[in-house]
């Protein structure tokens, strides 16, 4: 499969690149080493500086020397080419710097397939940058911009943009952070799922996946639960839940997990999930097994769980082993919501 992906970003990038007359070309953790020669060929090497945060990435490069990025200096007119299959907020925080850096004379390319972040990177770049090229081959995505004049602070770990949500009578701000999952809107599953599930007064409530805070927020708002732990894998999201939790004056405690695997056990009272089945990968099911894994040792005696996912995915074999009761709450033609309760503290192997 990696070679398979490293041959599409070829196709898609061979002579792709709209490389810069004078100033540098700023190749940013791309690891390629084809890249480093298609940059070559174009400008020289005089003119060809190679980033890597990773100093063991530098192996894959061959005989290009490559420097740390915390001694990469693009300047006015340089051009910065960083792949989007990197951590987000990194790669978000990484797109503000270079473009402060390069100013309305220089250029950002950035590669990658949808699965691994373009169309949130594309959102946030074309909110401050304006478009020279895009192309696109074989699933991959290749975006040149320019940045604006005088857009050189996008203060993004203090986003000031935000959207409206509504469920269950209940209205709440929340931080719009591009990059974050349902970042500019209340999708429909989550939706399905808040008016589906039964909270009770006093829950403490696990709000796995929390992307942009908007689930625990909600709820909180309605009152019944009193307090919420937000988990996400992704540092931009918990960015986003802290900002949407400001916003609506409600306290909740953060953690940066995957999947879950970090929570305390017999510690919550209701779960809310929706996990990352959005592109249907065999990853991402192997991820949303882990995180139901993990729900179930997390609630308490009568905890109770709610989880959406599109209706082709059966959860009913992995709830019948971790419950002991389980039930279709709701379903639309798209999604189903799952309600189970009372986990198993011994559950069967499977």
């Amino acid at each position: 499969m990696a070679r398979d992906r490293e041959d599409s970003l070829q196709r898609l990038l061979s002579g792709a690149l709209p490389f810069p007359e004078r100033g540098r070309v700023f190749l940013v953790d791309t690891g390629s080493e084809f890249l480093a020669r298609e940059a070559t060929e174009a400008v020289g090497d005089g003119r060809l500086v190679i980033v890597e945060r990773r100093i063991e990435r530098h192996a894959l490069l061959g005989n290009f020397p490559a420097i740390h990025a915390e001694r990469a200096e693009p300047g006015p007119g340089d051009m910065v080419v960083l792949p989007a299959g990197r951590e987000r907020l990194r790669l978000f925080l990484d797109l503000e710097h270079y473009a402060g850096r390069i100013g309305p004379q220089g250029q950002i390319a950035i590669f990658g397939t949808r699965k691994e972040g373009m169309h949130p990177a594309e959102a946030l770049l074309r909110d401050h940058c304006r478009e020279l090229s895009a192309r696109q081959k074989a699933g991959a995505r290749l975006l040149v911009v320019k940045p604006r004049e005088g857009e050189e602070d996008w203060s993004l770990d203090a986003s000031t943009a935000t959207y409206s949500a509504e469920a269950r009578s209940q209205s709440v701000t929340v931080c719009a952070l591009p990059g974050v999952f349902s970042w500019d809107r209340l999708d429909d599953a989550s939706t399905l799922m808040l008016n589906a599930c039964k909270p009770r007064e006093g829950d403490h409530l696990l709000d796995l996946g929390c992307g942009s805070g908007v689930v625990s927020c909600i709820l909180l708002k309605e009152g019944l639960v009193t307090s919420a732990t937000l988990v996400d894998s992704d540092a931009l999201a918990l960015v986003a839940s802290r900002r949407s939790l400001e916003l609506g004056g409600f306290q909740g405690a953060l953690i940066a997990s995957d999947a879950g695997d970090e929570l305390p056990a017999k510690s919550f009272d209701l779960a809310l999930c929706n996990p990352p089945y959005h592109s249907g990968s065999m990853q991402e099911r192997g991820t949303g097994r882990r995180m139901i894994d993990n729900i179930a040792r997390a609630l308490s005696t009568k905890g109770r769980l709610y989880l959406v996912g599109p209706v082709f995915h059966d959860h009913s074999p992995e709830l019948e082993r971790l419950f002991r009761y389980h039930e279709v709450a709701a379903q639309t033609p798209s999604f189903r919501v799952w309600h189970a309760s009372r986990p198993r503290r011994n559950p069967r192997k499977e």
